[in-house]
């Protein structure tokens, strides 16, 4: 039987309160002790993106069909930026979100790779940007499509031919807390992207696709439904005066 992790440890659970004294220490959700910081007011800089996912301390979780790749049970393989430059290229950042909203092409499909935060607790090589320095860590869909699909085959029967698997199922509960939340805040969001979770048309997923692959905060579901459907309306009239 798989041994059980440790819950995580909860924010500033070293800190005396009246509430704690009374109902005792607070409690981490597995999923939901993250060690990262997420710095989100960062990720509309495309800057900070680029510099941070070519960074040689950057580390990256695969997945594909949102099943992440493994050592073991107990272990997620973390692979850097050379190992995944053939399907994110040269310069996936490059772009700013004005430029990424003007050469927007919803018949090409990209990439998703997501920033998901820094790893302050890591002080040696590490990445640093302004007061701010941790580890960058970034989750990337490997599954095979569009024009990176010969590439992403290729990566997948070389990692499985060494011995990596693929973990399915929802619930990795053998993980370590940590790293456990970490996968779980990648999947949420690789989850959201495909759309499986909304009935969002297919190509408004292209575009919150390539607004998360620029490290864009993404607007809720039911928000972007919205945003969308208006934009179709104002289409809409606008073929209707010109027809």
């Amino acid at each position: 039987m798989t041994p059980q992790p440790d819950l995580p440890e909860a924010a500033h659970h070293d800190l005396d309160s009246m509430l704690s004294r009374k109902f005792g220490k607070e409690v981490a959700n597995y999923f939901a002790g993250s060690p990262l910081n997420r710095v989100s007011f960062l990720r509309t800089d495309n800057k900070f993106l680029s510099a941070a996912v070519k960074h040689s301390s950057a580390k990256f979780i695969l997945a594909k069909e949102l099943a992440p790749l493994s050592k073991d049970p107990q272990t997620l393989y973390l692979t850097n930026y050379a190992e995944v430059k053939p399907i994110i290229g040269e310069e996936p950042y490059g772009k700013d979100e004005k430029e990424l909203i003007s050469s927007y092409n919803s018949s090409k499909i990209i990439p998703q790779l997501i920033f998901l935060g820094l790893d302050e607790r890591q002080k040696e090589d590490v990445f640093s940007w302004n007061i701010y320095s941790g580890q960058p860590y970034f989750v990337l869909d490997i599954t095979p499509k569009g024009e990176y699909k010969e590439v992403a085959e290729k990566l997948i029967a070389d990692k499985e031919a060494a011995g990596l698997t693929f973990m399915g199922g929802r619930s990795h509960m053998s993980l370590p807390a940590g790293m456990a939340a970490i996968y779980g805040q990648g999947r949420a969001l690789l989850t959201g992207m495909r759309g499986t979770r909304s009935a969002v048309a297919a190509d408004s997923r292209r575009l919150v696709s390539m607004l998360a692959t620029s490290g864009h905060v993404l607007l809720p579901t039911g928000r972007m439904s919205r945003v969308l459907s208006v934009a179709r309306q104002k289409r809409s009239r606008q073929r209707e005066l010109t027809a």
